[in-house]
């Protein structure tokens, strides 16, 4: 199974569960965003 990372279209129109979930996943992906900066050239 594969994942797609995809930017919220609109980030004013959150559910309440979804806008707490935001941060978490900012940060999940700022991580993968500075881990694949790292490895750029292992490939």
């Amino acid at each position: 199974m594969f994942t797609i990372l995809v930017e919220p279209i609109n980030d004013k129109k959150d559910y309440w569960y979804t806008a707490w979930k935001r941060p978490i996943e900012n940060k999940i992906k700022n991580n993968y965003k500075t881990k694949e900066g790292k490895n750029k050239d292992v490939y």
